[in-house]
């Protein structure tokens, strides 16, 4: 089942110039956003911005669901929230039970059995793709957290960029013409996203 991050506020620390503010959103009072602002005259920023700029958001999309500026959220999870991770942030989830584990020999065994794997992480055009991926995820007693990092089509350089291949199976409807996004037609934005176990 998807379950809410419990961010602990005190932990999002200002040792880096960024100050943060939780708010819950004004159309669903469940679901919440988090703003990080940078600090221009901390020495981090000073050369970067001239004003207070928001850098880092955190907004729920719905029950367990994050959209967030950035990779790598399991370190967010470790350090920002209560909640803890289930084994590690890269694991293998069983597909049809949503078991999860880290354990190369097991994941070996598991291989050796026919039992269909998946690394919970990967790309799509909306977190519903995900769900509908991996179903355990709506019966399963064990504790989940999906988090997607939007890509944009027009941030990307003409040369270069952001490659499909290189973040795990698409989920999406998109016919994949091209290696980088810059050169599609079709698709302005993707999803990379993370299925992570929580214990």
């Amino acid at each position: 089942m998807l379950v809410n991050l419990d961010f602990d506020m005190n932990t999002f620390n200002s040792d880096f110039g960024v100050s943060y503010v939780k708010d819950k959103d004004a159309t669903d009072p469940t679901l919440i956003s988090i703003i990080g602002t940078c600090d221009p005259t901390h020495e981090f920023w000073k050369e970067s911005y001239s004003e207070p700029t928001e850098i880092d958001h955190i907004l729920q999309e719905a029950k367990g669901v994050y959209l967030v500026s950035t990779l790598n959220f399991e370190h967010t999870i470790e350090s920002n929230t209560t909640n803890e991770l289930d084994g590690g942030a890269y694991g293998m989830f069983d597909i049809n039970t949503g078991e999860y584990t880290t354990n190369r020999e097991k994941i070996l065994e598991k291989m050796v059995e026919g039992v269909k794997l998946s690394d919970g992480y990967g790309i799509c055009d909306n977190y519903e793709q995900v769900l509908e991926r991996y179903p355990f995820i709506n019966f399963s007693d064990k504790k989940y957290v999906l988090v997607l990092s939007p890509i944009f089509k027009k941030h990307q350089p003409e040369n270069g960029g952001w490659r499909w291949h290189k973040w795990g199976e698409y989920l999406g409807t998109h016919d994949i013409k091209h290696e980088y996004l810059y050169d599609e037609e079709g698709i302005e934005h993707v999803f990379v996203f993370h299925l992570y176990a929580l214990k």
